[in-house]
């Protein structure tokens, strides 16, 4: 029998085009699973792949931003030049960065729901200027006017900082 042969795959790569670059990750841990025991180590073999300096978590409604960067750290080790940062805004969303968070400020839209973030950080040495970083967890599924309120607050968020007239 003839055995068909392909051509080898070429390897794919998670590494940076540019050392300045920055990877951002943002990742919904389902209530909390970031701190199961039993899903932990998938959480920390995924940050460890994908190595993000900037990390958007949502769900963390139990746990601290100490303890999500503590989780952060035993993924991804801080070094002498490079330490993570955290900060939590509204009831479960949280920041983990590379870059000191400067000030943090919730986004309100919904009644009777959780906002969503905003995150100055403190991106001068990269950028040259801080970076505003917006954490969102939208509501789901066919809640399209919900979701339509969140996306706007946002973008009003942005509108005022921009201007120099929000919160941040």
């Amino acid at each position: 029998a003839e055995t068909a042969t392909m051509d080898p795959v070429e390897a794919l790569t998670l590494d940076k085009v540019d050392s300045n670059d920055m990877r951002v990750l943002s990742l919904n841990v389902q209530r909390d699973a970031l701190f199961d025991p039993e899903r932990q180590p998938a959480f920390i073999r995924m940050l460890r792949a994908i190595n993000p300096d900037i990390i958007g978590f949502q769900e963390i409604y139990n746990h601290t931003a100490e303890e999500a960067k503590a989780v952060v750290e035993q993924a991804i080790p801080s070094s002498d030049d490079v330490v993570w940062h955290a900060a939590k805004a509204g009831s479960e969303l949280i920041v983990v960065s590379r870059y000191p968070v400067l000030a943090s400020a919730p986004i309100p839209a919904r009644p009777s729901s959780d906002p969503n973030a905003a995150h100055l950080l403190d991106t001068e040495a990269v950028l040259g200027k801080p970076l505003l970083f917006l954490n969102a967890h939208p509501p789901c599924c066919a809640n399209n006017e919900p979701r339509q309120r969140d996306m706007d607050a946002m973008m009003a968020f942005v509108r005022d900082a921009k201007a120099g007239e929000g919160t941040i």
